[in-house]
C-alpha cells in the first residue's frame, strides 16, 4: 500500500474497517494495518473501537456516534405507535408502506 490518499479516503471518509479495505484492495490484513500505522492514520480514533453495524438512528462522524434526524423521526413514530398499542409487525408494515429505508437498505447494501 503506497497511496496514503486512497487509504485515508477508505478509512476516514468511507469509515471502512481494515477487513473491508483488505478485501476491496486485495491486500493482507497485516499489510493494511501496517499502512495505517505508517501513514499515521488512526485505526479507530484515539484507540476506541467501533465494531458491527451502526444502530438505527445514528451515524458515525469523527469517531463518534451522532443522531441522524430522519432515522430519529422514524424511531419517535415507532415509539408512538407502540404506545398506541400497535404490534411490532404492524409497526413494521406501516414503515414499509411509508417506504422508510432500513439502515442497510439506505446505505446501498443488499437486504439479507
Amino acid at each position: 500500500m503506497r497511496s496514503k490518499g486512497v487509504l485515508d479516503t477508505l478509512n476516514r471518509r468511507e469509515h471502512l474497517p481494515a477487513r473491508k479495505i483488505e478485501r476491496l484492495l486485495g491486500l493482507s490484513h497485516a499489510g493494511v494495518l501496517e499502512a495505517l500505522d505508517r501513514f499515521a492514520i488512526p485505526r479507530n480514533g484515539k484507540g476506541r473501537k467501533r465494531t458491527g453495524q451502526l444502530p438505527f438512528g445514528y451515524d458515525y462522524l469523527d469517531h463518534q456516534l451522532v443522531k441522524k434526524g430522519s432515522e430519529q423521526a422514524a424511531i419517535r413514530m415507532m415509539r408512538e405507535h407502540r404506545a398506541d398499542g400497535f404490534s411490532l409487525p404492524e409497526i413494521a408494515r406501516n414503515l414499509n408502506l411509508m417506504l422508510r429505508p432500513t439502515k442497510r437498505w439506505a446505505s446501498g447494501k443488499p437486504a439479507p
